[in-house]
């Protein structure tokens, strides 16, 4: 979990090689309206959105983003929070072929 309440904070992981990938499956540690994007990137340094939840009003603690996408990384990058709440999730899980 991020130290502040401030959007910006991103959180990734590296697949040890490029997968193909069906989307991701975060439980974020609380429910809230957490405004999100998952980014992709084969090296790590270029990165393509996979699925932009930044307009969205969801509250539920656990979302599921599908997508296709070739990628060693995937990150989570929150770009808007909960009043009073962190970035921050409980578990970030990505699914593929």
């Amino acid at each position: 979990m991020a130290g502040d309440d401030l959007a910006g904070h991103w959180w990734q992981v590296d697949l040890g090689r490029e997968q193909s990938l069906t989307g991701i499956r975060v439980k974020f540690y609380q429910e809230g309206n957490f405004l999100y994007v998952i980014q992709t990137s084969v090296n790590g340094m270029d990165w393509n959105v996979a699925s932009n939840q930044t307009g969205q009003t969801l509250t539920d603690q656990i979302r599921t983003d599908r997508f296709n996408a070739g990628a060693r990384y995937v990150r989570i990058v929150y770009n808007g929070l909960p009043k009073g709440l962190s970035a921050g999730h409980y578990s970030f899980e990505v699914y593929g072929n």
